[in-house]
């Protein structure tokens, strides 16, 4: 869209993830949303939804770290 129009359009990935997924997955949109805020000040007026984006990207940050904080330490789930 971008290149096509001059505007990026909606970011579809606001709908598609949230920090209740798998931990695969929370890490992907983190990056999607990165690569967005960084597109923002690399093109600015283009991208835009920056405060949606920053607010996925907060709560991706939490289920991320919940979910780690759940998940045992290798060398306990091994019976050492």
């Amino acid at each position: 869209n971008h290149a096509r129009t001059g505007q990026a359009g909606d970011p579809h990935f606001l709908d598609e993830y949230d920090q209740h997924g798998r931990l695969d997955r929370m890490e992907q949109a983190l990056r999607i949303c990165t690569l967005w805020l960084w597109l923002d000040l690399r093109f600015p007026g283009v991208y835009g939804h920056v405060e949606e984006v920053i607010d996925l990207r907060g709560r991706l940050n939490d289920g991320i770290e919940r979910q780690l904080k759940g998940k045992r330490p290798l060398w306990q789930r091994r019976g050492r």
